[in-house]
């Protein structure tokens, strides 16, 4: 009997274990993530500096629509960095799940 409820809380001690090492691998992507995000915002808000910059140095119209087409072309960019960022993670998620497929 003892060696039967030994034996039961060894596998639930290594399984704490395994789930301990899988949430320091979380806590790593999460850090990744952050950082990736934090730039992202960084870059924006460079874009919105230059922006304010540009407005407040402003004389003409010709001049506003010169700041607003700078920014414009700024801000696609950006979006379309991030829309590729976007379809590579699509394309790695689907990887993973037939490969997830492939092994059932």
């Amino acid at each position: 009997m003892k060696k039967i409820i030994l034996a039961v809380m060894m596998v639930f001690l290594v399984q704490n274990a395994a789930y301990a090492d899988e949430d320091k691998m979380k806590g790593e992507k999460i850090e990744k993530v952050k950082g990736k995000v934090l730039e992202h915002i960084n870059k924006k808000r460079g874009f919105l500096n230059d922006f304010e910059s540009c407005v407040k140095s402003v004389n003409s119209r010709e001049d506003m629509k010169a700041c607003r087409k700078k920014n414009k072309q700024n801000m696609e960019a950006l979006r379309a960095e991030r829309k590729e960022m976007k379809e590579k993670r699509k394309e790695k998620r689907k990887d993973r799940r037939e490969k997830r497929k492939n092994k059932d």
